[in-house]
Order: C-alpha cells, then structure tokens, then sequence
C-alpha cells in the first residue's frame, strides 16, 4: 500500500506544487474580485461534477472481475452525458437569473462554460478509478500533473494578455477537457478488448442494479457534501463584495493544498484495501485509528503557524491587498486538519456500503455549517462567518469518525459471529 500512495502523492503534490507556485504571479494578474467570480464558478462545477457519474464511477473498484468493473465504467459515461445535457438545460433556463440572484451578475457569461466542464470533469472521474481499479497509480498521477500544468499556462498567459478574470475560468476548463480526452483516448487503446465487450445494455443494467446504492444515497450525499463545502462560496457572493469572496477563494485553495494532496491519494488505495479487509472488525477499526490519528499529527503544527501569522505571510507571498485572506486561511486551518483524518472513515464506509450513514452526517455537517455562515452574515463580519463555518465542520466530522470506527469494528464481530 505504501508504495501506491507513495506514487498517487507524488503527481498530486507535483500538481499541488504547480498551483501553489503560480498562486503568487495570479494575485498579481487577478483582482480578488476575479478570484470570487473564479471561485463561484468551480462551487457550481463542484456541486455538478461531483455527482456526474451519479457516484458510480467508485463501484468501479469493487467487483473483482475486470469484465465487472468494465460495466460500471461503461454505466459512467451514458451517466455523465446525460448529467451534462441537464446542466445545459438548467444554464439555459436560469443561469443568468441565478448569477443576478447571487448578487454577482458579471457570473452569467461564465455559466456558458459549465455543461461542457461537467462533462469532462464526470469522464476524468471514471478513467480515475478505472485506472485505479487496475492499480496503474503512476497513471493517475501523471494525469493530475498534466491537468495542473496545463491549467497554469493557461491562466498565467491569459492574465498576461487578456487582464480579464475570465483566464481563470477559461485555464481550468481547457485543461480538463484536454487531459480528459487524451486519457480516455489512451484507455481506449490499451484496454479497448475489455471495454469493448461491456457495451451491451444487459451487462450496463446488471451493473446499475447492482450498485444502486451509490446514485440512491451516495450522489445525495456527494451533493450535499459539496454543497457544505461550497457553502461560503455562495453565502460570501450573496451577503459580502466579490472581493472578499475573493479573499476566501485564494485561503481556501491554499489551506485545502494538504487536503487535496494527501486525502484524495490515500482515499484511492485505501477504499480497494478495506473492500478486502471487512471480515476483521477489530483490525479494520485499528488500521483506521492509526492511519486517521497519524494524519491529525502531521497536520496539526499548521493550526498555530496560520492562526498566528497567517495574515502577515500572505501579504509577503501573494501581495499587499490579500492580508485578509491570511485572517481566513487561520480559520479554516481548523476544519482542513480535521478534512485531512477523514479518508480513512470515508474509505471505510464506502467499502461496507454505508452509505446511508456518510449521508446523514452530510445533512449534519451542512447544517451546521450553513448556521455558521448565517450568523456571521447576520453580523456582518466575513471573519466570524469563516471561523464558524469551520469550526462547526470539524465537530460534526470528528463525530463521524467516531461513529464510523464503532460501527466498523461492530460489523466485523457480527461477520465473524455468522462466519462460525
């Protein structure tokens, strides 16, 4: 196991430390303005996205048979096609009400972007955990650092160019659709004798049957998660300028670095080790108490370091006009040490199929969340709204952690109880 997350953290940090080493020279291209509108438009793709495939891109690890697995990546892409096409209705018939709702009417034309970026961003999932899937972990890395470099030519040549807010959005989108495609197109010929044969509606159906569980309660809970975790993106645009969702933009993108660098790599390696690993009750709640109580110390001398000199450290880096989104970046360090224990639990009842409970403490964690949020709009103080909106997150996620490890060890008593 050590060696895969040692391969699928090394593209994920070359890709992290692409977007992090560009951030400083977008500050100065970009307004926090443009960074508020950029930040809106990757909450909607993240709402959208994240449920394209309906969640059935992570059953693709699941069945032990290839030709099993090459159904449900097959079930993926009619799934994402047809998740796009709605997107594309919902921009036609709303989507500039829904920018001038927001307060930020300058969001419209970027909307146009969306249906085409859902759909790239559904196809990439699948090929993810195709790749997975077949333990080609090299593969995936490799894909996310092509999407981060392309994604920061873009953007830098754009604000050298253009001076528009629109490079933002236009960097992210090309890139997506362009690895996208080129990596399907790389699957497609190495992998065609078994994908080709799981084009057939029978095959597709026995698949979307037997994985039902994941569109019923696991793209609820996608949403819902992305929804708490967008949550400020929208509540800032909707009480607060641009700018200081601007502010928020850039905090979150740099807090969220660890995050995205360690979580979404063990996530993958560990959701296939625990489909394994279910009949041990007792050691699968230990290995997810070691590996989630090893994350927290790695991560917790960030807490003091941004709490405490977070506001000075971004005006050096990023520039004098982005000190406020230091103050945030100190908040929310609290909620991301909390984020990064959490692939263990997640992994865990992705594998058991507890679905239903990972989306009960969504509803949670969005719950108190969205209070959070209301009460610092409520007071008018963008700083409050962040501090609560993160603190709330963490309670509600260490509970999860706690409920999960309970519940594992008790399922793998119950296994063993039935085993003899």
């Amino acid at each position: 196991m050590r060696k895969h997350v040692i391969s699928l953290m090394s593209g994920t940090a070359i890709a992290q430390a692409i977007t992090l080493c560009i951030a400083p020279l977008l500050t100065r291209f970009y307004s926090p303005a443009d960074f508020g509108l950029f930040g809106l438009f990757v909450a909607c793709i993240s709402i959208i996205g994240n449920t394209a495939t309906l969640r059935y891109e992570l059953a693709i690890v699941i069945p032990q048979k290839r030709d099993q697995a090459a159904s449900v990546f097959v079930l993926c892409l009619p799934v994402t096609a047809v998740t796009a096409l709605a997107t594309l209705v919902l921009v036609l018939a709303i989507g500039r009400h829904s920018a001038a709702l927001l307060g930020q009417p300058a969001l419209a034309p970027l909307l146009w972007w969306l249906p085409v970026s859902v759909f790239s961003f559904g196809l990439f999932q699948a090929l993810n955990y195709w790749a997975t899937s077949q333990e080609r972990f090299p593969e995936v890395a490799t894909a996310q650092v092509m999407r981060a470099a392309l994604a920061a030519i873009i953007q830098v040549a754009c604000g050298v160019l253009l001076a528009s807010g629109v490079g933002l959005v236009a960097g992210q989108v090309a890139a997506q659709v362009s690895v996208s495609a080129g990596w399907l197109w790389h699957t497609w010929r190495r992998d065609n004798h078994v994908i080709r044969p799981a084009f057939n509606i029978e095959g597709v159906k026995q698949a979307a049957l037997r994985y039902r569980a994941f569109p019923k309660y696991g793209a609820p809970q996608a949403t819902i998660n992305s929804i708490s975790q967008t949550l400020p993106f929208f509540l800032i645009g909707l009480f607060f300028p641009a700018a200081v969702l601007g502010f928020y933009v850039l905090a979150q993108r740099i807090v969220q670095a660890p995050v995205t660098l360690l979580a979404s790599a063990l996530s993958q390696v560990l959701l296939p080790r625990y489909a394994r690993l279910q009949a041990d009750g007792a050691g699968f709640a230990r290995s997810m108490l070691r590996t989630s109580a090893t994350l927290l110390v790695l991560a917790s001398p960030a807490i003091p370091l941004l709490f405490l000199w977070g506001d000075e450290i971004f005006l050096w880096i990023f520039g004098k006009a982005w000190a406020m989104a230091g103050i945030f970046a100190g908040w929310l360090v609290v909620g991301m040490v909390v984020d990064l224990a959490m692939p263990p639990t997640t992994s865990a009842v992705t594998a058991l199929e507890m679905i239903r409970l990972q989306l009960g403490f969504e509803v949670a964690v969005l719950a108190a969340r969205s209070t959070g949020i209301l009460i610092g709009a409520w007071m008018q103080d963008a700083v409050v709204a962040i501090a609560l909106f993160s603190l709330a997150g963490a309670v509600v996620n260490i509970s999860f952690i706690m409920t999960a490890m309970l519940l594992v060890k008790r399922n793998g008593t119950q296994r063993g109880v039935c085993a003899e």
